[in-house]
């Protein structure tokens, strides 16, 4: 039988879960954070997914001997990744500084820090709604053809 291996890149965004495997709407396997596992896939084209809750990845049409690597939003686009961990370093500085300093910062800072919030809750909300198809991503490094 072909087999289908699966590498898991490791991230903190999901560090402690499992990500559910699916083929042909069949779940399969977990797997862990930055593990790699090998399943034994039937003979032909085979649909393959991964999901998490309620959010999925995209999916693929593979057949025989096959590499796919996971990777949820985060990782696959690093200029997102690099934007949303300045966005929670700015967010919580503001907050500790506006803590401590209490009156003397000024509001363009306390307005500087709603818009940070805003945008941080707007790709989170995207990913959790509309996005959720896109919150994993796999990538399939031989005989795949994405849908």
């Amino acid at each position: 039988m072909p087999k289908l291996r699966i590498y898991r890149k490791r991230e903190w965004i999901n560090k402690l879960r499992a990500i559910d495997l699916y083929v042909n709407d069949e779940k399969v396997a977990s797997i862990d954070d930055g593990e790699t596992i090998e399943i034994e896939i039937p003979e032909g084209e085979v649909v393959f997914y991964s999901k998490i809750d309620w959010a999925r990845s995209n999916t693929l049409k593979i057949s025989g001997d096959t590499d796919v690597e996971l990777s949820s939003f985060m990782s696959r686009n690093k200029a997102l990744r690099y934007v949303f961990l300045s966005f929670l370093a700015i967010s919580f500085i503001a907050t500790v500084t506006s803590l401590l300093l209490n009156d003397l910062i000024p509001q363009a800072v306390m307005y500087v820090l709603l818009g940070v919030s805003i945008i941080i809750l707007g790709v989170m909300g995207y990913f959790l709604t509309v996005g959720r198809k896109k919150y994993l991503f796999l990538r399939g490094a031989s005989k795949v053809t994405e849908t």
